[in-house]
C-alpha cells in the first residue's frame, strides 16, 4: 500500500464513541423511538435514526420536541439508561485495535456527544480505561462536539504542541466528527461500518469521501484503521 507522506504516524488518536467503538445503534434507536412516540411523534426507521442522532442531546432536542424538550429528555435517558450497559457490545476488532494502537505507545482519547457520566461508565464496564489518556463527553464542557473544547482538553492534557496538530487524528462515524476533526485542524478519519464503496473515490489504494469540499479517508471499521497506522509506524521505524 502507497501510504502517501500526507498520513504521519499519529502523535494522538481522538475516537467518538457510539457506532466507531461500540454498537449502541439498537440501544439508540429504541430510546428514541420511545421517547418520539411518547412525544406524539412517528417512531424513525433505523437510517432516520443514523441521519438524525449525531449531535448532543442538549443541543438536537431543543429543536425537535420545542419547549417540551426536558420532559423528553428524561423519557430518553429512562429509556436508555435501563439497559445501556446489559447491552453494551463492542464493535467487531475493536478491542484489539485499541490494543494494537496502545502497544504502539499512541496516546488515545474519546470526546463523544454521550453523556460524559454514561460514556465513561461504559468504558469502564468494557475495562478499557487503561487505553485512553481521556475520555469526555457532552456536559463535561460549556459546548458539546463539533465545539472544540474537548479536543483544546485532550491536546493539551497530553501534551501535543499546537504546531504538531496536525500529526493528530479524529476517528467517528459522523459528519459531526469530520467537522471537529478539520475544525481543530486534525486529520479526519472516517468509518462506514460496511464494505459500501458507492460515491467514495479510490486513491494509493485507499478510499475517501469529500466532506466540505476536502477528500476524508474512510475505513470499513476500526481494524481496517489499526492496519493502516501500524503499516505507517512499520514503515516509520515505530515499535
Amino acid at each position: 500500500m502507497d501510504n502517501s507522506p500526507l498520513y504521519p504516524v499519529p502523535n494522538l488518536i481522538i475516537f467518538d464513541w457510539d457506532n466507531t467503538l461500540i454498537n449502541s445503534w439498537p440501544i439508540l434507536h429504541a430510546a428514541i423511538n420511545k421517547t418520539l412516540i411518547a412525544m406524539g411523534h412517528k417512531a424513525w426507521s433505523a437510517q432516520e435514526a443514523k441521519r438524525n442522532i449525531q449531535k448532543s442531546l442538549k443541543d438536537s432536542f431543543p429543536a425537535l420536541f420545542g419547549q417540551d424538550w426536558l420532559k423528553a429528555k428524561d423519557i430518553f435517558y429512562q429509556s436508555y439508561e435501563s439497559c445501556h450497559l446489559s447491552e453494551l457490545s463492542a464493535l467487531p476488532s475493536a478491542t484489539q485495535s485499541l490494543q494494537g494502537l496502545f502497544d504502539l505507545s499512541i496516546p488515545l482519547a474519546v470526546f463523544s456527544n454521550k453523556r460524559g457520566d454514561l460514556l465513561r461508565e461504559e468504558v469502564a464496564a468494557l475495562g478499557w480505561q487503561k487505553y485512553f489518556r481521556a475520555v469526555f463527553g457532552a456536559g463535561d464542557f460549556a459546548e458539546d462536539k463539533p465545539s472544540l473544547l474537548g479536543v483544546h482538553e485532550i491536546v493539551q492534557k497530553v501534551g501535543i504542541l499546537e504546531a504538531d496538530i496536525q500529526k493528530s487524528y479524529f476517528i467517528g462515524d459522523s459528519p459531526v466528527d469530520i467537522e471537529c476533526g478539520q475544525s481543530a485542524g486534525m486529520i479526519p478519519v472516517l468509518v462506514e461500518g460496511s464494505l459500501e464503496k458507492e460515491g467514495r473515490n479510490k486513491q494509493n489504494n485507499l478510499y475517501f469521501r469529500t466532506f466540505n469540499e476536502k477528500n476524508v479517508v474512510s475505513f470499513e471499521n476500526c481494524g481496517a484503521f489499526y492496519n493502516f497506522v501500524k503499516e505507517l509506524s512499520d514503515k516509520n521505524g515505530r515499535p
